[in-house]
């Protein structure tokens, strides 16, 4: 006596497969069916995304013209020491690739308002403009300095060192900041 067909048979071993998967143990190390962010949703990606949290002045990694240059200020003082020097060339490299970071970061903000208090809305743009137009310029002379000191030109990257720094002079003047 034939109990079950052969397609028949096929149809149950199917479902017993369903209900013994369904009731299976959980794997080891599987991830839950729900997370902290809903079921479903993966762990957002890339930076946070809100105001940064910190005390009076601002968060350590809060981005301001000011901060960006006083990092600049660090890495012209740091190279002028060590650019002479070969043993010191990945050092220079790193504090000119600071100082290239510094100088993308100011030239992102806006320019503070306590330089552009009290002045009219022509000057203003046009103090806005010199200020990232200096910044440009101060930017690829970098990168040449960066190239100087990656083929060992010494005497090349110093000319460009006391270039940016007569840049700094040139664009403290134009904004009316004072040396520190």
């Amino acid at each position: 006596m034939k109990l079950v067909s052969m397609g028949s048979a096929l149809v149950i071993g199917s479902v017993m497969a369903v209900v013994v998967v369904g009731v299976s143990p959980p794997r080891v190390g599987a991830q839950p069916a729900q997370g902290p962010h809903g079921p479903g949703e993966r762990a957002p990606v890339g930076p946070p995304v809100g105001p940064p949290a910190g005390g009076p002045g601002g968060a350590a990694g809060e981005v301001s013209v000011s901060r960006s240059m006083k990092g600049m200020g660090r890495a012209l003082k740091a190279m002028k020491s060590h650019l002479g020097d070969a043993t010191k060339k990945d050092e220079c490299l790193k504090l000119v690739n600071d100082f290239q970071r510094g100088i993308v970061n100011a030239k992102g903000q806006t320019v503070p308002e306590d330089l552009l208090a009290g002045l009219s809305e022509s000057d203003r743009e046009k103090k806005t403009s010199a200020f990232r137009r200096e910044l440009m310029t101060v930017l690829r002379t970098a990168l040449d300095l960066e190239a100087d000191i990656f083929e060992g030109r010494t005497d090349m990257a110093k000319e460009k060192l006391d270039a940016l720094i007569a840049l700094r002079d040139k664009g403290h003047d134009l904004m009316g900041l004072k040396e520190e």
